[in-house]
């Protein structure tokens, strides 16, 4: 399972998503955690700007950004089931098989910040 390699698209704007999508202050106000986000929403929302990928790769990365996010926005502001319970739909709401020790392991990954 390849991470895509997001820099390129740092300037991509995201910024009509978020107002769009109902995003939590602590969320928007948070530089990391918008950052976090935008990467999320783009593979979400504009998943043709990372073709050629298979639609598990797609939730693989999708979950990946999210996971980041998770553990940072509980860092900052403590566990918040809302907020893993979303993480976990991702998975739950997925329209290809997935691999669940891939899972464990991207979930490593963002924990440990490792990737793109």
């Amino acid at each position: 399972m390849p991470l895509v390699n997001v820099s390129s698209l740092a300037d991509f704007d995201v910024s009509k998503l978020m107002d769009g999508e109902s995003i939590r202050d602590e969320i928007k106000s948070n530089q990391e955690l918008a950052a976090l986000l935008k990467y999320y929403l783009l593979f979400t929302f504009y998943p043709e700007l990372f073709e050629p990928i298979t639609d598990a790769d797609l939730i693989y990365n999708r979950y990946y950004w999210f996971r980041r996010l998770v553990t940072l926005f509980e860092s900052v502001y403590g566990p918040d089931a809302g907020v893993e319970q979303q993480a976990f739909q991702i998975l739950e709401n997925a329209n290809c098989e997935l691999d669940w020790a891939m899972i464990q392991k991207v979930e490593t990954m963002a924990v440990a910040r490792v990737g793109p």
